[in-house]
């Protein structure tokens, strides 16, 4: 597998569809904007300690508004990452900016679901099992604790970690691979990336890295205005500089964080449907006659 292509498969695509990618970034921000007229009315009551005096029923009626805004956005989230695959998998057909709304969703959306599903329980059940193992050695046969028991309790947290992250790293080829072959795949996920965990790793750590000072840019270059009201040196009432802050102030932050949303959805997508691309055994001509 080339890392240089895998990190670099975004940019790629930027270069080569810059109308799809402004399509999608313009889709994520628009999704975006409404989520600062929701939360920031609670989040000004709550400065204030006005949450007790809301209306139960406003406040039920918040919620389910904000539930409702984040199934409309994880929806989305899953057709633009989709459309990142196909412009890397399928990049001669590029309709309506490669987004659909089909059987390729539904069959990532249920391949969600059930790595969901089976990566909570495995880590459950491990967290269980550890847990008591861990609370036996902590505690030993009295009730005050013990370094050796600490010690143990940190080795197996940290063992959980390493162990989500390289399920999560061998089984990540699953979701481009499910859109190329058109049917649910895991077992050749786990298959193709067997040998390629480091390289696999690696290219998403910089991936990881670049987006995440991309991102910090963004965020101290647009959030100022907001910094500056919610920090300012003249007050210390942190109420009153929340309920000074209006929606008006943070469309800038939105759009930044539209931005560098886009951009992970550009870099990530791209860059693992194109270690899926390689990794999948068939050239050009052969990829192109599965999509035919």
């Amino acid at each position: 597998m080339n890392m240089g292509s895998v990190i670099g498969a975004g940019v790629r695509v930027a270069r080569e569809q810059p109308r799809a990618v402004a399509i999608w970034t313009a889709i994520y921000i628009a999704l975006l904007l409404p989520f600062g007229l929701l939360i920031l009315p609670s989040l000004q009551a709550t400065m204030a300690g006005n949450v007790a005096g809301l209306d139960p029923m406003a406040a039920i009626g918040h919620m389910g508004g904000l539930l409702l805004y984040y199934i409309v956005l994880m929806a989305m989230l899953l057709v633009l990452n989709n459309a990142a695959y196909r412009a890397v998998l399928r990049p001669r057909d590029s309709r309506y900016a490669y987004l659909r709304v089909g059987m390729d969703e539904l069959r990532i959306l249920g391949l969600g679901i059930a790595v969901f599903l089976v990566f909570f329980l495995i880590l459950l059940l491990l967290s269980i099992a550890f847990g008591l193992g861990g609370g036996i050695g902590l505690f030993g046969s009295g009730t005050a604790p013990s370094g050796r028991g600490a010690a143990w309790a940190i080795v197996i947290g940290v063992g959980l970690y390493i162990l989500a992250v390289f399920v999560s790293v061998r089984l990540a080829l699953a979701f481009p691979l499910t859109v190329l072959r058109r049917r649910i795949v895991i077992g050749e996920a786990w298959r193709r990336s067997r040998g390629n965990f480091w390289a696999l790793f690696g290219a998403f750590l910089v991936i990881f890295l670049i987006y995440s000072l991309v991102s910090t840019l963004l965020t101290l270059i647009t959030g100022g205005g907001t910094m500056a009201t919610l920090f300012s040196i003249e007050s210390m009432d942190r109420s009153r500089d929340m309920a000074a802050i209006s929606p008006a102030l943070l469309v800038p932050q939105l759009i930044a964080s539209g931005i560098s949303g886009m951009l992970w959805v550009l870099l990530s997508g791209c860059g693992l449907a194109m270690a899926a691309r390689q990794l999948s055994g068939e050239d050009d001509e052969e990829l192109s006659r599965i999509w035919a």
